[in-house]
C-alpha cells in the first residue's frame, strides 16, 4: 500500500498501510508501504535520459532485479489476513520473466482487490483512476467504517507489490531512491516544471501540501505522485469512502 497524506484542516481517519508501520504528518497522516527501506519504486536503467542520475542513489541496478526483490518479500507470507494472495505471486512472477507489467495484469490485480473486498461482505471499493492509467483505493471515513476492514488487508494481498511495480515502470523510469527526486524527474518530463526545479524545491513545497510551483491538481502532478506511491487526498475534490 502507498503513502496517503490528508490535506485538510480535519482529518479523515484513513487506511493505511498497518504491517508496515506509520508516521506522522503534520497536515494529516501517512500510511508507510515500506517493502524496502528505500521504499518507491523503480523501472528499467537502461530507459535513463539524464547524465546525472548516476550520481543519485538507486533502488536496484535494472527493473528486473528490483521486481525480483519484491518477489521474495512476497513469499515470506505474514499473518494470514496480509499474506499475499496465489494470484498476485503468479502475476509478480510473471512480472520477473518478462521485465514489465502489463496494462492487463494490473487491471486484473485491482479487479482481484474488489473481489477480494465483495466476497468478505463488504461494500465495493471507491477506486480513483488516474490519467496515467494508474488506480488507488479512495480515502476511507474511519468514523463510518463500522467494522469494515477489508479493504488495507485486500489491498495488500491483491494489488500491493503489482502497484509498486507499475508505478515504477510509468513514474521513476531511473529508480531513483529518493522519491522526491523521482516526482521531479517525472514532472519534468511531463513539463510540469522546468529544468532548474530540483528536489529540495519539492520537498520544501510539499511542507504545506499547496504546492506554490505549479497547480497541485494538474492531473500530470497526480500522475507523477502517485506512481511514486504518494497520494494526497485533497477533501474538497476527492471522493471518501463512506459506511453510512
Amino acid at each position: 500500500m502507498r503513502n496517503k497524506i490528508t490535506a485538510a484542516a480535519t482529518i479523515i481517519a484513513m487506511i493505511t498501510a498497518l504491517a508496515a508501520g506509520c508516521a506522522g504528518n503534520a497536515n494529516g497522516t501517512v500510511g508507510q508501504t515500506g517493502m524496502d527501506a528505500t521504499q518507491t519504486g523503480a523501472s528499467p536503467a537502461e530507459t535513463s535520459s539524464s547524465p546525472a542520475n548516476t550520481s543519485k542513489p538507486k533502488l536496484a541496478e535494472s527493473f528486473k532485479e528490483y521486481a525480483a526483490r519484491q518477489l521474495v518479500y512476497a513469499q515470506r507470507g505474514q499473518n494470514p489476513e496480509w499474506q499475499t494472495s496465489d494470484a498476485q505471486l503468479e502475476i509478480l512472477r510473471r512480472i520477473v520473466d518478462t521485465g514489465t507489467v502489463t496494462p492487463g495484469d494490473y487491471a486484473r490485480a485491482w479487479s482481484n482487490y474488489t473481489s477480494c473486498v465483495t466476497a468478505k461482505g463488504d461494500p465495493e471499493p471507491v477506486l480513483i483512476r488516474y490519467a496515467n492509467g494508474m488506480i488507488s483505493q479512495a480515502a476511507i471515513d474511519g468514523a463510518s467504517m463500522k467494522g469494515n476492514n477489508s479493504y488495507a488487508s485486500c489491498e495488500w494481498k491483491e494489488t500491493n507489490y503489482v502497484d509498486l511495480l507499475y508505478g515504477i515502470l510509468i513514474g521513476n523510469p531511473n529508480l531513483y531512491q529518493d522519491p522526491d527526486e523521482a516526482i521531479v524527474d517525472c514532472l519534468h518530463k511531463a513539463n510540469v516544471v522546468p529544468m532548474s526545479y530540483t528536489a529540495k524545491d519539492y520537498a520544501k513545497d510539499s511542507k504545506d501540501l499547496k504546492f506554490p510551483s505549479f497547480d497541485r491538481l494538474d492531473p500530470n502532478v497526480r500522475s507523477c505522485q502517485i506512481a511514486n506511491n504518494v497520494q494526497i487526498v485533497y477533501l474538497d475534490v476527492d471522493p471518501v469512502q463512506t459506511f453510512d
